[in-house]
C-alpha cells in the first residue's frame, strides 16, 4: 500500500450519502421491476436466472487519484440449492445506463431493451471479464461477502461518465441451480447491513507536490469521511557525546556539487 493513502466508505445513509442504486432482474418475471425491494437476488440456473445491478457514485474521488484497492461488501441472508452446490459470484462492469425504478429482465430502462435479455450481452451490456469470482456456499448465510472490484472502480474514477455500475452474476460450472439473497440499499430494519464499497486511493507521484504536511486530520468531502495516512518520517539526528565533548550532527545540502 502507498505510504500516503486515503480510505473512503460508500454506503447508503452513511454521512448523508445517497449515491447507491440497486435492483435485480428475474427471467421468471421478465416485465417486473424490483428496484424498491429490501433485498436483491442472484441465481445460477439458466432457465430461471436472476442477475443483480448495483451502482455507487464515487465522484467524491477526483480522477487524478489512483485506486489502490476497492472492495464491495454484501450481506448474504439466504442460500438455496438442491445438493448444496458451490456457485461463484462474479462482478462485471456495465457498459450501458439503466434505471433502478425501470430495469427489468427485458429492459435496462423503459423502452430501452438490453442487448440480450437479463443484461446478458457480453461486450455490449457488460465488460466480458469479471473482477472476481467469489464462492457462494451454505456457510455464507448470515455473513458478509467481500468482492474485489478494483479494476471496475478504477475505471469509474478515471472515466466518471462511464460509471454505469456493475452486474452481479451467479455461475455454477455445471449449470446447477443455486440461489443467494443479499441485503439491498433500500433495506431499513438494519441499515448497517446495506451494501458498502470501500476504496483505498492515493495521489500518484506525478501529481504530488512538495508541501509541508501537518498533523493527520480527518477530512470531510461530500458527506464522506476521509483520513490521510502520513508517511513514516525518521526522527531528526541527535547529539552524540564522545569523551565528554558534545558533537552535533550537521547535515548540509549543497546543490550542484559533485562528489564528497
Amino acid at each position: 500500500m502507498p505510504s500516503s493513502s486515503s480510505t473512503v466508505r460508500f454506503q447508503a445513509g452513511l454521512g448523508g450519502y445517497n449515491g447507491v442504486w440497486d435492483t435485480y432482474l428475474d427471467r421468471a418475471a421478465p416485465a417486473t421491476n424490483f428496484g424498491r425491494e429490501g433485498v436483491f437476488k442472484v441465481k445460477s440456473h439458466e432457465l430461471t436466472r436472476m442477475n443483480a445491478l448495483l451502482r455507487f457514485d464515487v465522484s467524491a474521488i477526483p480522477p487524478t487519484q489512483e485506486v489502490y484497492r476497492a472492495t464491495l461488501y454484501l450481506f448474504c441472508t439466504t442460500y438455496w440449492s438442491v445438493g448444496q452446490h458451490t456457485a461463484y459470484l462474479q462482478p462485471y462492469r456495465l457498459l450501458r445506463p439503466w434505471r433502478e425504478s425501470e430495469a427489468t429482465w427485458l429492459e435496462a430502462m423503459t423502452a430501452t431493451p438490453w442487448s440480450i435479455p437479463g443484461g446478458e450481452g457480453a461486450g455490449s451490456d457488460y465488460w466480458p471479464t469479471p473482477d472476481d469470482s467469489v464462492p457462494i456456499t451454505p456457510a455464507c448465510q448470515g455473513t458478509w461477502i467481500a468482492v474485489d472490484v478494483t479494476e471496475i472502480v478504477r475505471h469509474w474514477v478515471r472515466q466518471p461518465a462511464e460509471n454505469y455500475g456493475l452486474l452481479l452474476r451467479l455461475v455454477h460450472p455445471e449449470g446447477k441451480s443455486v440461489l443467494a439473497t443479499f441485503i439491498a440499499s433500500d433495506y431499513t430494519p438494519r441499515p448497517q447491513l446495506k451494501p458498502w464499497l470501500e476504496v483505498v486511493h492515493y495521489t500518484p507521484a506525478r501529481e504530488r507536490s512538495v508541501s509541508a504536511l501537518g498533523p493527520e486530520q480527518p477530512q470531510a468531502r461530500g458527506g464522506l469521511l476521509f483520513r490521510r495516512r502520513q508517511p513514516q518520517i525518521d526522527p531528526p539526528p541527535t547529539a552524540t557525546v564522545i569523551k565528554g565533548v558534545e558533537f552535533s550532527i550537521i547535515l548540509e545540502l549543497k546543490r550542484g556539487r559533485q562528489g564528497p
